[in-house]
């Protein structure tokens, strides 16, 4: 009777739901991936297994460790997408890299891609100020051994140039006070190189969110020093012009297509 009485006191078992939740959230939080990589394994459901399985080990893979055999035990999917966190997490380039992200599934292409901006600090410091014409040069070459050519609609390399050319400026300015944009900044680089620079330039500085509402041409540099934005020199006034039509057209049919939650 008292054995009886104490069954019906005791604590029914846990749901096996909330088991696999607290595993997962161990293991999350868990410093040590191979303890973590543990937890995961106590955890049935495929998406949650699969996700805790990942990160533990791109966990592993930054501390050095061989981490693929853990994603390859992983099913269709997840095997994919853990991989690839692996490329990004020892941070490969070049061969090593084009190799990996052939085994990433339908995350090949952002794998490249991924390859391909890790070596923009690489490249920038091979190749200094006054040669963006040749860095553009070897840049296309890197984009042909990606397989990345015409993938996109805007071209990678001038996209890359670009955002070196912008870094390049914003670090002087965090040495020497804030740089107008100029030609002599754009060094070799073509016309379209520099426009997308600058434009990279403003967002950098100001964000999105600072061009004006009411953006209208043709802008002015009192107008935008007004804003905290970067200005330019004379000599880059009509490269300036092509810009902030970008940035306007852009912040326009934003503000056209904004929702008007007042009607």
């Amino acid at each position: 009777m008292i054995l009886s009485l104490l069954g019906c006191l005791s604590s029914p078992p846990e749901d096996p739901a909330l088991t696999e939740a607290r595993a997962y959230a161990a293991a999350i939080k868990e410093t040590d991936p191979q303890r973590a990589l543990a937890l995961c394994g106590q955890i049935t459901d495929v998406s949650m297994k699969g996700e805790c399985t990942m990160f533990s080990a791109r966990q592993i893979a930054k501390n050095g460790g061989h981490a693929t055999p853990i994603c390859e035990g992983l099913g269709q999917g997840w095997r994919e997408v853990c991989l690839f966190e692996i490329v990004d997490a020892v941070g490969m380039r070049g061969e090593a890299a084009t190799a990996a992200c052939r085994n990433t599934g339908g995350f090949k292409e952002r794998c490249l891609a991924h390859a391909l901006q890790r070596e923009e600090r690489p490249i920038s410091e091979q190749f200094p100020p006054g040669q963006e014409a040749e860095m553009m040069a070897h840049i296309r070459t890197r984009v042909t051994l990606y397989g990345l050519d015409g993938l996109t609609e805007e071209a990678i390399d001038e996209k890359m140039t670009a955002r070196i050319v912008s870094e390049r400026v914003l670090r002087s300015g965090r040495q020497r006070g804030a740089q107008p944009m100029s030609l002599s900044l754009c060094g070799t680089a073509s016309e379209s190189v520099c426009v997308e620079a600058y434009r990279i330039y403003i967002t950098k500085i100001g964000g999105p969110g600072r061009v004006p509402k009411d953006c209208t041409l043709p802008m002015n540099p009192q107008r935008v020093s007004a804003l905290g934005l970067p200005i330019w020199t004379a000599d880059f006034q009509s490269l300036a012009d092509q810009t902030w039509g970008q940035l306007c057209k852009r912040a326009n049919t934003a503000q056209h297509h904004r929702p008007d939650h007042g009607k």
